[in-house]
This record gives structure tokens, sequence and C-alpha cells, in this order.
């Protein structure tokens, strides 16, 4: 870690306040913005956060970065809309993939403590609408993935569409589904417990993996 006022990256210099993390080979890691800074993302210009107000954010929370310096985590200074494969949303922070797309979206990014408590947060999410392989969804959302699972089963869908019949492809794909099914299932299950209220906790867990196994059918 070291001090500085301003740090390169590649989107240029960062006015900085606090500590700077850096990789061991000297890369940019994370660090705090202190005054407005805007990168130039693959979605588009986004302000990175470096105000703070008495409530949701009471301190500017850190950008941080993948090695090689591109963007891993990027917390707004607004709500901003941006274009996601599911549709526009207005979000508070976005993270990236290395080669830059978009990974997830969080409509809200407000830090719970005792001035501003879950409650305060939840009266704050507005209903977001979607496009899904099922059709428009409207929901409020914690946040929403763009990742492993949803490139799996479009190029399953770009085999089935070109007529390749190449089953040692296939199966690298479905193995790659597989993986990424493994982490979203504990990951949802863990969240759940925050979605709904203890005596339907049974009940949603029970709906989740009903829709898990018609999902797999």
């Amino acid at each position: 870690m070291d001090t500085a006022t301003t740090v390169e990256s590649l989107y240029g210099p960062i006015p900085v306040s606090g500590m700077v993390e850096r990789f061991d080979d000297g890369g940019l890691k994370s660090c705090t913005p202190n005054g407005a800074v805007v990168f130039r993302t693959a979605l588009g210009p986004l302000a990175a956060q470096h105000s703070t107000d008495d409530l949701r954010r009471r301190t500017v929370q850190s950008l941080s970065f993948h090695p090689g310096g591109a963007l891993r985590a990027l917390p707004l200074e607004q709500p901003t809309r941006i274009a996601t494969p599911a549709g526009p949303m207005d979000v508070e922070l976005v993270t990236f993939h290395p080669d830059g797309s978009l990974r997830r979206a969080f409509p809200l990014n407000g830090k719970l403590s005792g001035y501003w408590t879950q409650e305060d947060e939840g009266r704050l999410a507005q209903p977001v609408e979607l496009s899904t392989p099922l059709g428009r969804v409207r929901a409020k959302l914690i946040a929403v993935c763009f990742a492993l699972q949803g490139l799996a089963s479009a190029a399953l869908l770009a085999i089935t569409l070109s007529g390749w019949r190449e089953v040692g492809l296939i199966y690298a794909v479905l193995v790659l589904l597989g993986c990424a099914r493994a982490f979203m299932m504990p990951a949802s299950q863990a969240v759940l417990i925050n979605l709904v209220s203890a005596p339907r906790f049974a009940q949603a867990v029970a709906l989740v993996l009903l829709v898990a196994v018609v999902g797999i059918f």
C-alpha cells in the first residue's frame, strides 16, 4: 500500500485520498476517489462516487481493479441508467469482468448502519422490468448478475441453431453450465433469508428448488 494524491490508471489520473492498494507487480488494486472522475466504459461514461451524505453513504466507497488495470467494481456518484442484456436499469454500483463487460448491476448500494436500516434501504427499492427467456419480469431486485450461466446458455442456443453436431463441444459447454449452477444455488439460498420473512422461509426454499428442477427439465 502507499499514499498519494493522484494515481494513474488505464482510464487516466484519479484523485484519491487515503491508502492506495496495489498488486504485487505494482498495478493498481483499489483506491478511494476524493474528487470527480468519469470512467469511459463499455456501458458509457460513468461517474465514480466521491461525495457522502449523512445517512446512506457516510463514506466514499473504494474503486477496485482487476490485475492488468481493468475496472472491477465502480460505485457511482448518483443513480445512473445503463444498458444491460436484460434491458435498461438505474444502478448505484456496477462490477465488471476483466474484459470490461458487465458482471453485476446493483440498483441500490446504501450501507446499513445505526442511522440507516435495512427497512430504510428497502423503501427506496423501485420495481425493475427486465427481459428474460420467460418474458418480461417486473420485480424489486438486490442485484442482477450477467455471468457464466448466461454465456453457457447462449452458447448452447447458438450450437442448436447452427446445427453443430460436435458432441465434445456440447459437453464442454455443459460442464461450464454445471460450474455456474454450482455457485448460483448456494448464493441464491444464502440471500433468500433477507428476502422473505422467517415464517415463510421454508416455503421459499422449497419454491426455489422446485423452480431449479423444473428449469433443468
